[in-house]
C-alpha cells in the first residue's frame, strides 16, 4: 500500500466540521455541503513544496471520479494577498480538475487539529471521517482508487 500504509484511522466517531472557507469568489462554504458524496479534502499551500508535489495526483483523482460519487476538495491555507497566485497554481498544478478553495484564516486546519501540510481527510457520505493521511501520496494509484471504492461501497451498501 505504499504512503497509505501511513493512513490514520479515527479512534473516535468524528464527522465533518461546520468551519466556513470560501471559493474563489470569496462565498463560503463548508464540509456539510457535500453530503452524499465522499470527500477527500485536501489541506495545502503553494509554500509548501510536498504540497505542490502530490496535486497533480489529486487532479486526476478528481478527473477519474467525475461521475459525482466522490469529491475532492484542496483548500489553500495560503495568507489572502496570495489567493490569486495559489488560485494560479492549483489550476496549473490540477490541469484544470480542481475548484480553487480558500482558508487564509487557517480555521479548518485548527478545527481538524491538522498538524502539518499536506494533511488529506478522507470522509464518507455522512460526513463521517474515515481517515487521514499527514503525508502524501499518489491520490490516482490503484491502491488509492481502491482504498475510496471500498468507501463509496460500504456507506451505500449500509443505506
Amino acid at each position: 500500500m505504499g504512503a497509505l500504509a501511513a493512513l490514520q484511522f479515527p479512534t473516535a466517531e468524528s464527522f465533518a466540521p461546520n468551519t466556513a472557507f470560501v471559493d474563489e469568489n470569496g462565498t463560503p462554504h463548508t464540509l456539510q455541503e457535500y453530503k452524499g458524496k465522499v470527500l477527500v479534502v485536501n489541506l495545502w499551500a503553494t509554500w509548501c513544496p510536498p504540497c505542490i508535489r502530490e496535486m497533480p495526483s489529486l487532479g486526476r483523482l478528481a478527473s477519474y471520479y467525475k461521475n459525482g460519487e466522490l469529491k475532492v476538495i484542496a483548500i489553500s491555507a495560503d495568507k489572502k494577498a496570495d489567493s490569486i497566485k495559489a488560485q494560479e497554481k492549483l489550476k496549473e498544478l490540477s490541469g484544470g480538475a480542481l475548484e480553487f478553495y480558500h482558508d487564509p484564516d487557517m480555521g479548518l486546519p485548527s478545527e481538524l487539529k491538522v498538524t502539518g501540510f499536506p494533511t488529506t481527510i478522507i470522509y464518507d457520505q455522512n460526513g463521517k471521517e474515515v481517515a487521514r493521511l499527514m503525508s502524501t501520496t499518489e491520490w490516482d494509484s490503484v491502491d488509492a482508487r481502491s482504498m475510496l471504492d471500498d468507501v463509496i461501497k460500504n456507506v451505500a451498501k449500509n443505506k
